[in-house]
């Protein structure tokens, strides 16, 4: 419940009395992300890398739970899609989309990656319309 710099924060903790809480739930709580959500037909959110960890409290499932409570589909786009990613769908993801269309280092991705976003939602779309024509 501490993310990445965990033995930092449970020092915190235990000399400042402080309290945990999710760093997704202080920023949705920030921006009024539920009022934000609450008029959006659909949710579009990312991450580095979905995987089978991902369902454990990473920030794709915070924003997921949020707009599964308000029945909006929710789009998730990553630069790259792990064993067990599928498991996300249980907790609110409606779909998936990685946005590497073919084999590529991480290097040339890394370089790429505003394009590649672009690509990959341009994709979901068009693949929604499609949907939609059926």
């Amino acid at each position: 419940g501490s993310g990445a710099a965990g033995g930092l924060a449970y020092g915190m903790k235990v000399l400042f009395r402080t309290e945990f809480r999710p760093g997704v739930d202080v920023v949705a709580e920030a921006v009024n992300f539920l009022d934000q959500v609450n008029r959006a037909d659909l949710v579009i959110t990312g991450e580095g890398q979905i995987d089978g960890q991902t369902s454990y409290g990473k920030t794709i499932m915070g924003v997921a739970s949020r707009a599964k409570k308000l029945n909006i589909p929710v789009l998730a786009i990553a630069g790259s899609l792990a064993p067990e990613y599928q498991s996300i769908y249980e907790n609110g993801v409606t779909s998936v989309m990685s946005i590497m269309p073919r084999p590529m280092s991480l290097d040339l991705a890394i370089e790429n990656a505003h394009q590649l976003v672009v690509e990959a939602t341009e994709r979901s779309l068009r693949m929604m319309s499609l949907g939609m024509d059926l």
